[in-house]
């Protein structure tokens, strides 16, 4: 997660992840481009926001290449309507996750006109949270390696520490 409240985030900061190669991690997670609206994209999407609520939280920084967990450039999103967008996954994160989590976006100009969109997912303390989409009732954790799904024993964690 990038050490600062979301609002003060700017590009600057963004280009210190890619400048120290600020690797993948439970907290942090590059991706090229915005999530398809097909089901095996929305499955994904909902899958790795998940994942960020029954872990420690995080960020999910759109629009930013990576090579092996590292960021190398920013490509920015290619959308005209960034805003419509940002609604698409919010109704899918409402739509497709049980209980609903606390999440933010924000996009930021970069240089070239190219936008990053940031979402930053809280950690949740009403989990876990399941993927009810296309009824999967999967729960999903983080580690440093990335999502993964959750066992027996970490869900009865889960559940007792919420």
């Amino acid at each position: 997660m990038i050490p600062k409240q979301l609002e003060d985030v700017t590009e600057l900061d963004i280009a210190a992840l890619i400048e120290n190669q600020v690797r993948e991690n439970r907290a942090i997670e590059y991706k090229r481009e915005l999530p398809s609206s097909g089901d095996v994209g929305k499955a994904k999407f909902l899958a790795g926001a998940s994942s960020f609520a029954n872990t420690s939280g995080g960020d999910v920084l759109f629009g930013i290449q990576e090579e092996k967990g590292l960021p190398t450039e920013v490509l920015g999103v290619n959308s005209s309507d960034l805003d419509r967008e940002i609604l698409r996954l919010e109704h899918a994160m409402d739509a497709g996750l049980e209980p609903r989590i606390r999440r933010n976006f924000r996009v930021i100009q970069c240089e070239g006109n190219k936008s990053v969109v940031i979402l930053r997912i809280d950690r949740s303390w009403s989990g876990p949270h399941r993927v009810s989409f296309q009824e999967s009732g999967r729960f999903w954790g983080r580690n440093s390696a990335g999502k993964y799904p959750l066992d027996v024993n970490e869900l009865r964690a889960a559940f007792t520490f919420s």
